[in-house]
């Protein structure tokens, strides 16, 4: 049995070193002792991801709830204990403070040593409260935690619940440290990754030395194959590498969907079970062929015309959307690909020998329909089929090989993407603050960032116009649970909300991390489909920048 303590050693040790290798070999060490229900918990500890990914699990106490827990604690005034909190800017150096003064500290009723065990039972149990007294129940299981913390532990525990530990360790990081602890090399390591998004899971089977006999699982996610940016100039030069068909590029929510017997689900790239937001998509899966894997695009749609996107974003907040939401918005699911169709993995396949599979099990089933594709012979056609695609109110064109295997988790250029000139960027929020006016007491001002290679976030603007009041009060109550610390003016956030901004031109600035600026950003529709790992990067930024006729500085 390995004791909380020691992770939040391993926390501070971490913390304090810069090298890279060295996090790798500390973090390496420290899971070689570790059994499998440990490992669970401690990879999934430092990544930061929800309690246990697989479980899909969100524990949903924000700084605010975690800051009341901490009082009660410690019989600390509110006031006293925001002092200390002002003094560090993080919560958890604050409980450290607080919880080294033994006058303060509350004693709980049972006192006991903490295990890494214990914390997670603690806490997959707080995450599985839902409904009208849910707060005041995960309050109960993270209080009775902290009642038995030493200031280390309660640091790291604070840390933990608000998935922000600050000492520069990321998915990648822990993946290489897996590869180590393990003896793999870390391309075995990464192609698990594909085939179960879940890191608390990738680190079992890993540890268990079944890598090499992963495959599809019905009813877990795989890694989504995505597609290359290509501009209008360059498709020439592409289709002298590539035989290609075409595709409309629909503007909604990438899905994947499972069957095995009569259970069907959907997966957004979030890898979230969405499946409830859409039942008459359930229902139609439940006449495809008996056990299969698709991919494809779901999209709102009303007399053959696509809906505008935040329609759609209606119904994936409604976990039961009633009758009258499904016939206003109703929805069809456009299919474009075959991953596995009873008991064998088609993604080595070329593109058209899946295609035909495809459409030999694709009949007329009606809230599925089979995306059509378009033979190209050359530039002048690719324009047109563009053109055609805008007229019908879809976002632009798809262009894949057609002796292109499925890569999976692949970003390359068997698949492109042309949209008309790049005017957003899609990224995450990072802060919001406090409006004003009619806006007041509504966390309406985003702080956004693009990420770099590493995947660390850098800030490259702030918008506060684009969405409805509907949409602001909604998202206050989630920013709420997300955030991790205090701003003069609102709250740090833990980075999950993406959104696409628009924007006039990007400038370079000294005011953000990323040393760019977006000129009028503005709110162009939030994606809760996506996750932090599919916001633009850095690179992407440079590019625009390069681009535009006029720098403006």
């Amino acid at each position: 049995m390995v004791l909380f303590i020691e992770f939040a050693k391993l926390c501070e040790n971490l913390a304090s070193t810069s090298s890279k290798n060295k996090k790798v070999e500390l973090m390496a060490d420290f899971i070689k002792a570790l059994d499998e229900e440990e490992l669970t918990a401690v990879v999934s500890f430092l990544t930061s991801k929800s309690i246990l990914p697989s479980l899909g699990l969100n524990l949903r106490v924000g700084y605010v709830t975690l800051f009341k827990i901490l009082c009660e604690a410690t019989s600390i005034s509110p006031r006293h204990l925001h002092k200390v909190y002002v003094k560090y800017g993080d919560l958890g150096d604050a409980a450290y403070e607080v919880f080294s003064n033994k006058g303060l500290k509350v004693k709980p009723l049972i006192s006991r040593d903490l295990s890494i065990r214990i914390v997670k039972e603690k806490l997959v149990e707080a995450g599985t409260f839902t409904g009208e007294h849910s707060t005041q129940y995960k309050r109960d299981s993270v209080l009775s935690l902290l009642l038995n913390c030493t200031p280390l532990e309660a640091k790291y525990l604070t840390k933990v619940i608000l998935g922000d530990l600050r000492i520069e360790v990321s998915t990648g990081l822990v993946l290489e440290a897996l590869s180590k602890a393990y003896n793999l090399s870390l391309d075995d390591v990464r192609h698990v990754t594909l085939y179960n998004p879940y890191i608390d899971e990738v680190a079992v089977t890993i540890s268990r030395g079944e890598y090499k006999n992963i495959g599809v699982k019905i009813m877990r996610p795989l890694a989504f194959m995505l597609a290359q940016p290509l501009q209008m100039n360059e498709i020439a030069d592409h289709l002298k590498e590539h035989e290609c068909i075409a595709e409309y590029k629909y503007d909604g929510v990438r899905v994947q969907l499972h069957k095995k017997g009569k259970d069907v689900e959907l997966f957004s790239r979030r890898l979230e079970k969405i499946g409830r937001s859409f039942p008459e998509i359930l229902q139609a899966g439940k006449r495809l062929p008996e056990e299969l894997v698709l991919d494809g695009e779901l999209l709102a749609v009303k007399d053959d015309r696509p809906l505008h996107f935040t329609l759609l974003q209606r119904r994936l907040r409604r976990k039961k959307p009633d009758e009258t939401l499904i016939q206003e918005i109703p929805v069809e699911y456009n299919v474009f690909d075959i991953l596995y169709l009873n008991g064998k993995e088609l993604t080595s396949l070329q593109y058209l020998e899946r295609r035909k599979i495809l459409e030999s099990i694709l009949k007329e089933n009606v809230g599925i329909r089979l995306a059509p594709i378009f033979e190209v012979e050359g530039e002048e056609k690719v324009r047109a089929l563009f053109e055609e695609s805008i007229g019908l109110g879809y976002e632009g064109l798809m262009l894949k090989d057609v002796a292109g295997p499925y890569q999976l988790g692949s970003r390359g250029y068997l698949w492109v993407k042309l949209k008309r000139p790049l005017t957003t960027l899609t990224v995450v929020v990072t802060a919001v603050e406090w409006g004003h006016g009619k806006r007041s007491g509504l966390l309406s001002d985003y702080t956004f960032a693009v990420r770099d290679e590493e995947g660390r976030l850098l800030n490259i603007g702030k918008a506060y116009s684009g969405l409805t009041d509907e949409e602001i009060k909604y998202y206050t109550n989630l920013f709420k649970n997300l955030a991790v610390g205090e701003l003069p003016t609102g709250y740090r956030v833990r980075p999950e909300i993406v959104l696409e901004v628009a924007f006039n031109s990007i400038q370079k600035s000294t005011r953000h991390e990323s040393g760019f600026a977006l000129r009028f950003p503005r709110i162009e529709r939030m994606r809760p489909d996506l996750s932090v790992n599919d916001i633009d990067t850095i690179d992407i930024v440079k590019k625009i920048y390069e681009s535009q006729e006029v720098k403006p500085e």
